[in-house]
């Protein structure tokens, strides 16, 4: 019996080993999948802060451009203004001006006289 006990021990051990051994590659198959999705995220984190940032520096030109356009309202308001008030001032500038031009009128071209040498 003593051989059959050292041939179950035997058996009983590479199973043993078997089983370890398959643990050991679950364990490393494991570890690679934990890498790779660690990774995985890190790249999306990567990704997410660089559309963040895009966001931020787009909000920035956009708050420049909404400044640079109250500027120009601004301007064309205080424009509007200053005609008002040259308007009430200066009344012939109220009425309407009627020009009527000549359909066949062709500008006239200028020439240049030659300059007299001394």
């Amino acid at each position: 019996m003593d051989k059959n006990q050292d041939i179950e021990v035997e058996q009983t051990e590479v199973k043993l080993m078997l089983k370890l051994h398959r643990l050991n590659q679950e364990i490393q198959e494991a570890e690679k999948k934990t890498i790779e999705v660690d990774f995985a995220n890190a790249v999306a984190l990567a990704k997410s802060a660089t559309m963040d940032l895009k966001i931020e520096i787009t909000k920035g030109r956009l708050a420049m451009v909404d400044e640079m356009i109250a500027i120009t309202l601004k301007k064309k308001e205080d424009k509007a203004i200053k005609i008002k008030k040259l308007r009430e001032k200066y009344h012939f500038l109220v009425e309407e001006v009627n020009v009527t031009v000549p359909e066949d009128i062709k500008p006239e071209v200028a020439e240049k006289k030659p300059k007299k040498k001394n």
